[in-house]
């Protein structure tokens, strides 16, 4: 069977309010916040909290400047001084990343062309 509540407009002022207690105190033996990370510690208690992180020691270079009608993306991993080594260069030539990955590709077809040819 459903509660009725009751109208808390209603001018009769018949709310009963008995299951609204106040909060207990708090227990008098907790420890007191300084004393908690002996005890955890103690206790072998693992924090939840994060491990601060080491911000990466070589910035990386990034660029772009135009649109050039470049759609498709090429993921891949690299080390940051490999990846600086690429937008530094990119950088010196004036190229947008794409153009510095397209010379970088034909510069790599002609060096295996030529040593194929050399065999």
């Amino acid at each position: 069977m459903a509660q009725e509540h009751g109208d808390i407009f209603a001018e009769n002022g018949d709310l009963n309010l008995d299951r609204f207690k106040p909060k207990p105190a708090p227990a008098a033996d907790r420890p007191a916040p300084r004393d908690l990370r002996p005890i955890a510690e103690q206790t072998k208690f693992i924090s939840r909290e994060a491990k601060e992180v080491d911000p990466s020691p070589v910035p990386l270079l990034r660029r772009g400047r135009r649109r050039t009608g470049r759609t498709v993306t090429i993921t891949l991993k690299t080390t940051a001084e490999h990846s600086n080594r690429f937008y530094a260069l990119a950088e010196a030539k004036n190229w947008l990343v794409g153009e510095t990955f397209e010379h970088a590709l034909q510069a790599l077809e002609e060096k295996l062309q030529r040593e194929g040819e050399g065999r």
